[in-house]
């Protein structure tokens, strides 16, 4: 047995370096050991900021750039991305969370410790400003399918708490 608890960090995404990517920074410098995952990373974000980084992506990574592209199928694949992080057999989970990591699974022992930078405002009180600086236009099916998403999304953002 080790004298220290194994610790996993876990954060939403890595496509920009904002302040919750800054916490992320923060948290890692104070435990380097501990592996990060994320539901996708821009690798020049990830060789810039955490070089030396154990990090471990969901399979968004490999449609990321695609996915950003069309706010509506983003939407509806974070949610399982996020679940499906194999956090088995760690003590100690800490989630850096703006939107999904919040609702990681872990082992019941597991004590998960959740640092919220805000409530998943593109699904809440941001919901149709996000929608139009991504170029949806209103009165359009896209809009229609990414309001209906942000519906259930804001569903399972509830019952994930």
């Amino acid at each position: 047995m080790t004298d220290h608890p194994r610790l996993a960090l876990v954060h939403d995404f890595l496509y920009t370096f904002g302040g919750a990517e800054r916490v992320l920074k923060t948290l890692h410098e104070r435990y380097p050991d501990a592996p990060i995952y994320l539901a996708f990373a821009n690798p020049t974000l990830v060789a810039k900021h955490f070089p030396n980084a154990t990090i471990y992506t969901s399979s968004l990574q490999k449609t990321w750039k695609f996915l950003r592209k069309v706010p509506p199928l983003l939407m509806l694949s974070m949610p399982a991305a996020v679940e499906q992080h194999d956090l088995r057999g760690y003590d100690i989970v800490l989630s850096s969370a703006g939107a999904y990591s919040h609702a990681v699974l872990t082992d019941t022992d597991t004590t998960h410790i959740c640092y919220c930078h805000s409530p998943m405002r593109y699904a809440w009180d941001w919901a149709l400003p996000y929608l139009r600086e991504r170029g949806v236009k209103p009165g359009t099916f896209l809009e229609y399918i990414a309001v209906s998403l942000q519906g259930k999304l804001r569903q399972w953002d509830y019952l994930s708490v």
